[in-house]
C-alpha cells in the first residue's frame, strides 16, 4: 500500500491510500499538478508520501519494487530485447522479461512505419507505444506519466488490464482513454478531491439555468462543454427542473449526440 499524507500541490491537500497491485489513474485539470504527483508518487522529489511505512524519497527499497516512465521521453532506439534488458538491467536494476517484450512487439506490430537506419526512430504515436511495451515487459510495477499520449491502442490497454499493478497519472481531458483498464481513480478537479472505483453510478446534469446550484457545484466531479457529472445525491435529484441521467462512471466524457 503506497500511502499519501497531507500530499500538497497548489490548491490540494491529498490524502489517500493507493493499492499498487490495482490499475489506478490519478487525473487532473492542471498537468502541471499531475507532473509534480507523478515525481513524488515515483519517489524521485521529496513529499508525504509512504511506502510500507517508510518515505518513499530516495527510498531504495521502494525503487526495487516500481519503474517510473515518462512518456513524453524516447526511452527506445532498440527493439532488440537483449540489449534492453541488459542495458537496464546493468544501469538501473530493472529486470526485463525479454520473451514478453518480444511477443509485444510482435503482437503489436510497431516495427511497421517505425524508420530504420542504424537504429529505430518512432514518430509520437510509435514512440508512446514502444514506451508502453517497455513499461509492460518491466518486472517492476508502474508508474507512468501521460501513459497514452498520442495513442489509443486496444491491445495495449488489453495487456495493463490482464497485468495491473500500474500507476496511470493524465489530465483529465484524456481520461475516457483509461476508464476500461481502470480499478479506481483519484480526480482532482477545481480543488477537489475525489477517489472513486468505477462500479458506482453519477449523475449526468445538463447544463442550464437550473444546473447552477450549489448543491450542483458541491458534488461536482468532472464537467465537459454540455454536462456536469456529480456524485448521486438527494439533494442533487432534488432540484426542480433539473435534466439528468444515471450514468456508469466509465460513460464519462463520452461523446455526446
Amino acid at each position: 500500500m503506497i500511502e499519501l499524507r497531507n500530499v500538497e500541490i497548489k490548491d490540494y491537500i491529498i490524502n489517500a491510500n493507493i493499492d499498487e497491485f490495482s490499475n489506478i489513474g490519478i487525473f487532473c485539470d492542471d498537468i502541471n499538478v499531475i507532473k509534480d504527483l507523478s515525481l513524488y508518487i515515483s519517489g524521485i522529489n521529496k513529499s508525504n508520501i509512504y511506502y510500507l511505512d517508510n518515505n518513499i524519497y530516495d527510498n531504495n527499497e521502494y525503487f526495487k519494487s516500481r519503474i517510473f516512465i515518462n512518456n513524453n521521453i524516447n526511452y527506445l532506439n532498440t527493439l532488440n530485447a537483449d540489449k534492453i534488458s541488459s542495458y537496464f538491467l546493468n544501469n538501473y536494476q530493472k529486470a526485463l522479461d525479454n520473451n514478453y517484450f518480444k511477443e509485444l512487439v510482435k503482437a503489436s506490430k510497431i516495427r511497421l512505419n517505425a524508420k530504420y537506419k542504424y537504429y529505430y526512430e518512432f514518430d509520437d504515436n510509435k514512440k508512446s507505444q514502444a514506451n508502453n511495451i517497455l513499461a509492460l515487459s518491466f518486472l517492476q510495477r508502474r508508474i507512468i506519466f501521460q501513459a497514452f499520449k498520442n495513442l489509443d491502442n486496444e491491445y495495449i490497454k488489453n495487456e495493463y488490464k490482464k497485468k495491473k499493478e500500474t500507476i496511470f497519472l493524465d489530465d483529465i481531458k484524456d481520461i475516457n482513454k483509461y476508464l476500461d483498464i481502470l480499478d479506481y481513480m483519484l480526480i482532482l478537479y477545481k480543488g477537489r478531491i475525489f477517489y472513486q472505483d468505477l462500479n458506482k453510478d453519477y449523475l449526468k446534469v445538463l447544463k442550464n439555468e437550473e444546473s447552477n446550484n450549489i448543491e450542483i457545484i458541491k458534488n461536482l466531479m468532472y464537467e465537459d462543454d454540455k454536462y456536469y457529472y456529480v456524485y448521486n445525491t438527494d439533494n442533487v435529484k432534488s432540484i426542480k427542473k433539473l435534466k439528468y441521467e444515471t450514468i456508469n462512471i466509465k460513460k464519462i466524457g463520452e461523446k455526446h449526440e
